[in-house]
């Protein structure tokens, strides 16, 4: 039973319930034509995903992809599909800032011509991108540039291959482009994008291949030991506000937490830790409103 002073919550739609409360026509399309062939969960991902970011699931800001993810039980790989954020949400997500000045043309290194595997290519060295950001502070504009190279994101055919994949070899110009472009947003909005791979850096790689994939999002997968001991040495838990958390995750006790949850839960608590050096104590069961959604500190 929860203590008086704690405020019900609203407990998280089951799929069922999320897709029954969507459009039958945005179900539809992206069932049939956005995302053809994909499960009903994967789908259900997709619109609680838009649904917490306020996205429109139309736009397709984030791509389902089948990955060999491990099993953090068994030890060992299965494939499940995960959710990748697009470059399409980073330039949403800057744009929502406000502070979001725009982007300069991309600008390409030497012109390599050789032969890689079983086709012969002809890519830029690298592409150089700064994003121009406002700084209230200052009054004036910030500039973060990245540099990316052509040989070391370049997307493979296959394992141990060398052979590009048939989107870096249709454009080699266009998709280090985009790498470029999302390295130089994250280092513009780090506290809004923090570390995600985009979908566009990932293709066509397995997780191994990039340093953090913390944010990919595994369908299905709970949290580790590692992340329930952060979640719990977040904040002082009373058992009442345990509780709530959990109704609010609808779970039975904190180490059924889903993984998917668990970055966006951090954030939230962490932004409550900050309030609470203002304030004496604000319930957990508090950074959640009645709209099951996460509030906005």
């Amino acid at each position: 039973m929860l203590s008086s002073n704690v405020k019900p919550i609203k407990p998280k739609q089951t799929l069922t319930e999320l897709l029954a409360d969507t459009d039958s026509n945005i179900y539809y399309t992206l069932k049939n034509s956005i995302y053809p062939g994909a499960k009903d969960e994967s789908i259900g991902m997709v619109l609680a995903y838009c649904k917490a970011k306020k996205y429109d699931p139309i736009a397709k800001p984030v791509h389902i992809v089948p990955m060999s993810v491990k099993n953090s039980q068994t030890g060992g790989y299965e494939y499940r599909d995960v959710l990748m954020p697009g470059i399409a949400s980073y330039r949403i997500d800057a744009d929502r800032t406000g502070l979001y000045l725009g982007i300069s043309e991309p600008e390409y290194g030497q012109i390599i011509t050789e032969k890689l595997g079983d086709i012969e290519i002809s890519y830029p060295e690298w592409c150089k991108i700064t994003v121009e950001k406002y700084n209230p502070t200052s009054g004036k504009s910030s500039f973060f540039s990245a540099k990316e190279y052509w040989k070391e994101n370049y997307a493979t055919k296959g394992k141990n291959e060398i052979t590009p994949n048939a989107m870096w070899a249709k454009r080699p110009f266009g998709q280090i482009a985009k790498c470029a472009e999302a390295q130089a947003h994250r280092k513009a909005f780090p506290d809004v994008l923090g570390s995600r791979p985009t979908f566009e850096e990932m293709e066509g790689k397995e997780p191994k291949d990039i340093i953090d994939v913390t944010d990919l999002v595994d369908v299905g997968a709970k949290i580790t030991a590692e992340q329930l001991e952060i979640v719990k040495n977040k904040i002082i838990l009373s058992d009442s506000e345990e509780i709530a958390l959990c109704n609010y995750l609808k779970i039975n006790s904190l180490d059924q937490m889903l993984a998917k949850d668990f970055a966006e839960v951090i954030r939230q608590l962490d932004k409550k830790i900050i309030k609470q050096q203002k304030v004496n104590s604000l319930a957990i069961n508090q950074v959640f409103d009645d709209n099951n959604s996460l509030q906005n500190a």
